[in-house]
């Protein structure tokens, strides 16, 4: 039996600082047309896609900070509005991710899983926050995330997407967001869930590396390019296959502002962790396939099969230590 699907992950070009949400919106949905015409029933699009990558830059806290925000449905919200009436009229769910302010004024990295009749069946926040909450003194382009959201409080919950017409109730979705795909953690709640597809959004520097005693000289090269898109596929190539389920993952890519730049490798990953589909540009491109949701189970019945073989007895470690305890140095050795 085969439970065939079409889907998506697009790719976002480069938003400069004063880039206009309606300019944007546009070339969304200009995905939207092209993802329409090939029958695709979802696309996965990058974190934070309306805007800049803002937490590069140092702003005041107040109306300057929360003009980046959302608050309420953001699917109602004017300038976005057009983008998820389109994808409605096509037929099309989307996973999107924006920045989120709640009714407690309290901000969020966030995606939302809209169906193809328009419904919120899923929100989910970003959990891992990367970088830093007090700005870097002479770094070029900081990363402040810690500095602008709270960490997500909404866990990793899988749901069902009906409507598909693929059986079995409809695929089972999880979310990630950037930095969350580094982390195992999070895709093995969502494996335990039986996630057959992680849609995931990333912002990703070129490099944010510093050297140790330069703080002035970030890396930022070719083969630093390399190396992020190279943890990037590893990230998601084994995740995908350690928890038997397709990811589809979208980069917010490109040259923002003439030098803050992105990583491109928009993907979409199978249950054997095998990339196949993969951006070939770093501007607008929507990377497609149509796949085999039955494929996620025969390696869950082997190699992978959680009830026979995990061990979680053993694993009290993961959850009840947070940082680095080195063991104690051998008697011979002090």
């Amino acid at each position: 039996m085969t439970r065939l699907l079409k889907v998506a992950a697009a790719q976002v070009g480069k938003i400069d600082i004063d880039t206009p949400y309606e300019e944007v919106v546009q070339r969304m949905i200009a995905l939207l047309d092209q993802a329409h015409d090939k029958g695709i029933k979802l696309v996965n699009f990058p974190e934070l896609t309306f805007t800049t990558f803002f937490p590069r830059h140092i702003i005041p806290f107040g109306p300057e900070l929360d003009k980046w925000y959302q608050k309420g449905d953001v699917t109602k919200f004017d300038p976005f509005k057009p983008f998820f009436e389109k994808a409605k009229e096509y037929g099309i769910a989307v996973c999107v991710g924006y920045a989120e302010l709640t009714d407690d004024d309290e901000h969020y990295n966030t995606s939302v899983f809209v169906d193809q009749a328009g419904n919120n069946l899923n929100k989910y926040r970003k959990m891992f926050l990367p970088g830093d909450k007090e700005p870097l003194e002479n770094v070029p382009w900081q990363h402040l995330e810690k500095r602008y959201f709270l960490e997500g409080n909404l866990n990793w919950k899988a749901f069902r997407w009906p409507g598909t017409g693929t059986g079995h109730g409809g695929p089972i979705i999880g979310q990630l967001i950037c930095n969350d795909r580094r982390w195992p953690e999070s895709w093995k709640i969502l494996g335990l869930q039986g996630a057959e597809i992680v849609c995931i959004g990333y912002n990703t520097p070129v490099s944010n590396v510093v050297e140790p005693g330069k703080a002035s000289q970030m890396v930022n090269s070719d083969s630093s390019e390399a190396m992020a898109t190279f943890h990037n596929e590893l990230c998601l190539q084994y995740n995908s296959y350690h928890n038997c389920c397709y990811s589809l993952c979208s980069a917010r890519t490109g040259v923002d502002d003439g030098k803050y730049s992105l990583i491109a490798g928009t993907t979409i990953v199978d249950p054997q962790g095998v990339i196949i589909a993969k951006s070939k540009t770093n501007e607008d491109e929507l990377v497609w396939a149509e796949i085999d949701l039955d494929s996620c189970y025969p390696p869950r019945n082997r190699a992978f099969n959680f009830a026979r073989h995990r061990r979680p007895e053993e694993y009290k470690l993961i959850v009840e230590q947070k940082g680095v305890k080195e063991p104690a140095p051998l008697e011979d050795e002090m």
